[in-house]
């Protein structure tokens, strides 16, 4: 019998299992660059973002928060701390600028005397030709309903007024007794501060600072009642200003508090209103005419 050999390809050609080697990409001469970079629109170019200037920005704005913060927490240091060297230099009269209104900060608020009553201030008037009275109107209850009550962050411009009846009815006080009569008596026509602070040197004891003092406090709270009248009710010849002082009840006497405690009212005699008020009638209208929150 015959044998037959059978050759394999392997037999006779072995298999090479290296891969061959991808040919590297031609490289552009440089013509080929230059027409590339000829066909690139340059407003796609220029709309690439630029981090270093947006960066700079954020960092200068977070420096002055920092520095602005940094200035009211010292200043509010220094207006409830005592007497101090950094303080007189700073300058009694620079920090209550700042401070007030609607900085206030105060140890009245904390033990051993916390505050003790509560101050309100309110107005009526002669309506325009008339000779009789308006209700009250309560600045104060109108001023927390626009500022304070249902808001999430509650304004502190009610703060305004509030001191301003204040230091109306402290400075009253300090006129002594015998200043009642003449700061309920009614001053009528013109500009009548002078005839005001003639009447009340006459009967008080007060030194003229005093008396000078009381009669700025008048004369603020002129402008603002006359203001808020002409919102509620127009025109008026007359203003009439009522500060209302609520017995606060003291901590050692919350478990038996006074069911109904004693009110004091000190109310000034009527007064035409100062001309040449500086007064925004249209903002006042806002905040206190007829239909507003209270």
């Amino acid at each position: 019998m015959t044998s037959h050999r059978i050759r394999t390809p392997s037999s006779t050609h072995p298999v090479d299992d290296t891969a061959p080697e991808p040919a590297a990409p031609a490289q552009p001469n440089r013509s080929t660059r230059a027409t590339h970079a000829a066909s690139v629109d340059p407003s796609v170019a220029s709309t690439a973002p630029v981090r270093g200037p947006r960066r700079t920005a954020s960092r200068v704005a977070l420096a002055l928060a920092v520095l602005v913060l940094a200035g009211h927490l010292g200043a509010t240091l220094l207006w409830s701390s005592a007497g101090n060297p950094v303080r007189t230099a700073v300058g009694e009269q620079t920090l209550r600028g700042y401070m007030l209104p609607f900085f206030q900060q105060s140890w009245s608020v904390f033990a051993p005397e916390p505050v003790s009553s509560d101050i309100s201030l309110d107005v009526r008037a002669h309506r325009a030709g008339s000779t009789d009275a308006t209700e009250w109107f309560t600045v104060t209850d109108r001023d927390i309903a626009n500022g304070v009550t249902h808001h999430l962050i509650p304004s502190r411009a009610y703060l305004t007024n509030f001191s301003l009846a204040r230091g109306w009815f402290q400075s009253y006080d300090a006129l002594g007794d015998g200043a009642g009569a003449a700061v309920g008596r009614s001053q009528i026509g013109g500009d009548w501060r002078q005839a005001l602070n003639d009447d009340v040197q006459a009967s008080s004891t007060a030194s003229e600072p005093t008396v000078a003092a009381y009669v700025d406090y008048e004369d603020a709270l002129n402008r603002i009642a006359s203001s808020v009248a002409v919102a509620q009710w127009g025109e008026v010849d007359d203003v009439q200003v009522r500060v209302r002082i609520t017995p606060v009840t003291p901590f050692e006497q919350r478990a038996d508090p006074v069911a109904d405690p004693e009110f004091r009212f000190v109310t000034s005699g009527w007064r035409s209103p100062l001309p040449a008020s500086t007064m925004d009638q249209g903002a006042i209208d806002v905040l206190y005419g007829r239909g507003g929150r209270s």
